[in-house]
């Protein structure tokens, strides 16, 4: 079987699908992974065979775009902003097919070109989700992405497609799960972050309770934050707590009592070793801190981050707060009740348990030879 996985150059959407990618090869299927160029660093950092397609994509440009027309107009500009991107990656797409000719298509939400691409052949498109399903909760509200697409569509002689592809690939615990009317298939969470080292003081016992601070790789990215990660590791401080912070720009003076900085740390590596972690909500995070089984408290910076954090509160693994509560004396209380009560971990652990019994991307690899007739070929 020969799969074909379209994505965006950009790890938050990429890494997600690379376990069952990997999966699938394992179990003897041949795979590509489609990106924009500029994406072979990217690409390396998976392992996994990859094929440029398309224009290059200024990305932090691409989501700060989404983000003002999410928070202008609902949905029209950011579903423009999309269908752009899907266009410029059409044609690529379409010559790789025809000479590769894949027997189905794996794809991560925002890349469309992906359900677009198996209309045009004809085969099984599969979406992977990477966290709560914020795109289907927003696709009754303003624009379609229908409407947006209109161009491509007419350029390849395709009707109605439908974007949520044949199968949804769904890492989240019932808690997280959107209610939907698609075909879900419940995958478990690996968390991927490249190749990595793993730090040597994770080994090392924390004498005080360890508070990991990370805002992502993607806010950082997009300009100065609603609020920044400085903000938060000065407000705790104040709390008797080791602060671990991934900091990604530089902002966070290393050194300091109780005040660890580290470049981009490895959640998966650093979460089990801590006691509660602070971060922005993205899709990834919120995922490997049930993994990890923590407690976590979110301070959302754009739609889908609150989107995130209000499944979490309401799954009792963790609390939010708004950018505009965040002041010092918030931070240190919700931290502080997060730390201080059993109910939050016992949730983040049932929730993390639920996930690790999820059938593995070993065992979903059937299901897709399934929806293609194929074995292991």
């Amino acid at each position: 079987m020969r799969v074909l996985v379209t994505t965006w150059a950009w790890p938050s959407h990429c890494f997600p699908l690379v376990p069952v990618a990997w999966a699938l090869v394992a179990a003897g299927h041949d795979v590509r992974v489609a990106v924009q160029p500029g994406g072979a660093g990217l690409l390396r950092r998976t392992g996994l065979v990859g094929c440029e397609v398309g224009r290059e994509v200024d990305f932090p440009g691409l989501f700060r775009r989404m983000a003002a027309g999410l928070a202008v107009d609902g949905r029209r500009e950011a579903l423009a902003a999309r269908a752009e991107v899907t266009a410029s990656a059409m044609d690529g797409l379409v010559a790789l097919a025809g000479h590769w000719r894949p027997d189905l298509v794996l794809f991560s939400p925002a890349a469309q070109a992906g359900p677009l691409l198996a209309a045009v052949l004809g085969v099984p498109a599969v979406r992977h989700l990477l966290g709560p399903d914020f795109g289907y909760r927003a696709r009754g509200s303003g624009a379609s992405a229908g409407e947006a697409l209109s161009g491509v569509l007419d350029r390849y002689g395709l009707g109605e497609v439908d974007l949520l592809g044949t199968l949804t690939l769904d890492p989240c615990p019932a808690a997280l799960r959107v209610p939907a009317d698609y075909r879900r298939q419940a995958v478990r969470y690996v968390p991927f972050n490249g190749n990595v080292l793993e730090p040597s003081w994770v080994r090392e016992p924390a004498p005080r309770p360890r508070i990991c601070v990370t805002w992502g790789g993607t806010v950082p990215r997009l300009g100065e934050a609603a609020v920044g990660v400085p903000q938060v590791v000065d407000a705790l401080r104040g709390i008797a707590a080791e602060v671990v912070v991934g900091d990604v720009t530089g902002d966070v003076a290393p050194g300091g009592a109780g005040v660890r900085v580290a470049d981009s740390p490895p959640l998966q590596l650093v979460l089990p070793g801590c006691d509660l972690l602070v971060s922005q909500g993205g899709a990834g995070t919120v995922l490997t801190a049930l993994h990890a089984g923590i407690p976590h408290l979110v301070v959302p910076q754009i739609a889908d981050q609150g989107f995130n954090a209000e499944l979490l509160t309401r799954s009792g693994a963790g609390r939010c707060l708004a950018p505009e509560s965040c002041h010092p004396d918030a931070l240190r209380e919700a931290a502080g009740e997060l730390l201080t009560h059993e109910s939050y971990r016992s949730a983040a652990a049932r929730h993390g348990a639920e996930m690790a019994a999820q059938p593995s991307p070993a065992e979903v690899v059937g299901v897709l030879e399934e929806l293609t007739g194929s074995g292991s070929r």
